[in-house]
């Protein structure tokens, strides 16, 4: 299991939510989550469904920069852009502290422009989820906030 540094997601500290990597292929990826106490997103001391669209968004970034590999491991992971969410589905609404759970995306769609679309599933013991995200990752992320400033 790869451990995630912010050289795999474009997050820091507590913001970066997923454990650890398994079962990486061109297509999909697993990452494992627990639910920390010192989850930014806790809600008297439980976490809503719906955060864990935010943990999908981290493990397809880290699918894309895993998919670059064997380019420069030491090159910080480049920002994306969640576009939206479709059929979320979710088993229980709230998460306790503690929770175990997988998460694993699957590429469905790949533009050579950036866009992309992931299926994206989250399993654990006591509950389950679902949901499409279609995601956006400019070749140049500097670039495209500074046509988006000038606009």
């Amino acid at each position: 299991m790869q451990s995630i540094s912010e050289n795999l997601v474009p997050h820091v500290g507590n913001m970066s939510l997923l454990g650890g990597l398994t079962d990486f292929s061109e297509d999909s990826l697993t990452a494992n989550c627990r639910i920390q106490a010192d989850n930014v997103y806790l809600l008297a001391n439980r976490l809503h469904n719906t955060v864990l669209i935010e943990y999908m968004a981290q493990t397809i970034a880290a699918h894309a920069k895993m998919s670059e590999l064997p380019a420069d491991a030491t090159q910080k992971a480049k920002i994306g852009f969640l576009l939206g969410v479709k059929f979320f589905k979710c088993s229980a609404h709230w998460l306790d502290i503690g929770t175990h759970f997988s998460v694993t995306v699957n590429q469905d769609i790949r533009m050579v422009t950036g866009l992309a679309v992931f299926d994206c599933q989250v399993n654990s013991d006591s509950f389950e989820a679902q949901a499409r995200l279609n995601v956006f990752q400019p070749p140049d992320v500097d670039e495209f906030l500074q046509e988006l400033k000038s606009a």
